[in-house]
């Protein structure tokens, strides 16, 4: 049965429309569903559009990014709704797996007034050098308790930084979570799969995920305006750390090692320039 307090938020970018069709589907019968498409001039295919009978399809001008998408939702609809349950277009489950975590999750929130977010369960959730309680989830999945979250912010504040792209987005809306004085906790979504991109055979067996020199440019730069934001240090100090050992995962693979280049030149271009918006400092600026 739908539960009309909940809003799920896919946000996609030339997505396996195949995919949005299921998780749609599926999560159309526990909450109200919306789908935020940020490719650019395309639409969704004409054969897709019975969608529309259970989800709400939304078009943007461009690729605002994920956490633009998620605030174009929450603003345009948020004031509906008790929660949002947010999604992109790589995670899959089941609808059984998704039952259980909105139960669960339900009675968290009526039991634990302080808990303002729940996420699925996943090891590279945590880190040795986080204190305990802290984590970093990734935002699809995770069911916010809107209410709460809006009972300390200004009417107009988003509750995602635009300015941040990929995992960014997740890592800096906890971090943020945690600053406002409330916890994010998970809980074991059973059948949870990311689909991520192609995997590259390093050593023997290995194979190693590595991303465009695109995504690197766009990590470069959003590792300088975390460094620069009122952010826990914690985060700050883990960034540096994933940063510094960034060229040993290169070092297994020669071949893209040159990509690093684009990372460096972000960072350099990040901290010479004096520019808030990072969405507009692209590599031809």
């Amino acid at each position: 049965m739908s539960n009309s307090s909940v809003l799920s938020i896919i946000c996609c970018f030339n997505p396996n429309w195949n995919n949005v069709i299921s998780m749609s589907t599926i999560l159309s019968q526990l909450s109200n569903v919306v789908i935020i498409d940020n490719s650019p001039n395309i639409v969704m295919p004409e054969k897709y559009m019975d969608l529309r009978h259970f989800a709400r399809y939304c078009k943007s001008k461009g690729n605002i990014g994920t956490a633009e998408a998620y605030n174009y939702a929450e603003k345009r609809f948020g004031r509906f709704y008790n929660y949002l349950w947010l999604w992109d277009q790589d995670t899959l489950t089941d609808s059984a797996s998704l039952d259980n975590f909105m139960s669960q999750a339900m009675k968290i929130f009526k039991t634990n007034s302080r808990v303002a977010a729940i996420s699925s369960r996943d090891p590279t959730n945590k880190s040795f050098i986080f204190p305990r309680g802290y984590m970093l989830c990734k935002a699809s999945t995770t069911l916010v308790n809107l209410r709460m979250l809006r009972s300390v912010l200004l009417d107009d504040q988003p509750l995602f930084d635009k300015n941040l792209f990929m995992d960014y987005v997740d890592w800096y809306f906890f971090d943020y979570i945690y600053r406002m004085g409330f916890e994010a906790i998970e809980i074991q979504l059973m059948n949870v799969a990311h689909q991520l991109g192609e995997s590259i055979p390093v050593i023997l067996s290995l194979k190693l995920s590595y991303a465009s020199s695109q995504r690197l440019y766009m990590q470069g730069l959003n590792l300088v305006y975390i460094m620069k934001s009122p952010c826990r240090k914690i985060l700050k100090i883990y960034l540096l750390i994933r940063s510094i050992l960034l060229p040993l995962k290169y070092i297994a693979c020669p071949a893209r090692f040159k990509d690093l280049l684009h990372y460096y030149r972000a960072i350099a271009k990040g901290v010479l320039r004096s520019e808030t918006s990072f969405q507009l400092m692209d590599e031809s600026s």
